[in-house]
């Protein structure tokens, strides 16, 4: 299921923050497939190898660090892949609690923002299958792609804000799982290619040319809305 929560704020609904989105569209639309340098030497004002000296150390309080700033990036790349903003919130509490657990295995050299990014999708991943083969047993039906959610627009959107919430609805679906997840990482979260292909396990020119696929795309479904 593919919807507009990843566009959304945590709590959200499926529908997306019409000022994110539109946001997000410019950032589409504007890929020059120029570098980016998302990621920066600090979290929370502390160095990142030693912020995960600390974490290696069972320092609770470099934890709650990094829960407090990458909590929301990686709850976007979670829902992606679950149905509500609660299953994704899931996702990523699993993902951060099996983080304090193998601690002791952390590298300090690592790319933590890559490292958990890379642990929430594979964790959403599994997470979606599961409740696919759930759905499956319980309908007793086979497994089928179910497109995009439709669910009603609020009535005090405007005619314009719900066409182009539905035109975002509609290009989405034509986005892999991959496209998806590099759009994400690329528009939302400001990574560079080379972090993407980390946590896509493809190389740096294949994630790029996974970037540029999502922008034609994108561009060529949104092009009434340049």
């Amino acid at each position: 299921m593919t919807s507009l929560l990843f566009l959304s704020a945590p709590g959200g609904d499926d529908l997306g923050d019409p000022g994110r989105i539109q946001r997000f569209h410019t950032r589409v639309t504007n890929e020059s497939l120029s570098p980016t340098s998302h990621v920066g030497t600090e979290i929370g004002g502390v160095r990142v190898p030693v912020l995960l000296a600390r974490l290696r150390d069972g320092d609770q309080s470099a934890l709650t660090i990094l829960y407090d700033a990458l909590f929301e990036s990686l709850w976007r790349v979670a829902a992606l892949q679950m149905p509500s903003s609660a299953a994704a919130e899931d996702v990523v509490h699993d993902v951060f609690l099996w983080l304090w657990t193998h601690r002791d295995t952390v590298n300090v050299a690592v790319d933590i923002r890559v490292y958990l990014a890379t642990a929430t999708r594979n964790r959403a991943r599994n997470e979606a299958k599961h409740r696919q083969v759930v759905e499956r047993v319980n309908r007793a039906e086979p497994l089928s792609s179910a497109g995009i959610a439709q669910a009603p627009l609020p009535a005090d959107v405007s005619l314009e804000s719900a066409d182009f919430l539905m035109a975002y609805r509609r290009a989405l679906t034509l986005l892999s799982e991959r496209e998806l997840t590099a759009a994400l990482l690329r528009w939302e979260e400001g990574f560079t290619f080379e972090q993407i292909a980390q946590v896509l396990s493809v190389s740096t020119k294949s994630a790029q040319r996974i970037v540029l696929r999502a922008r034609d795309t994108m561009y060529e479904a949104l092009r009434d809305f340049r």
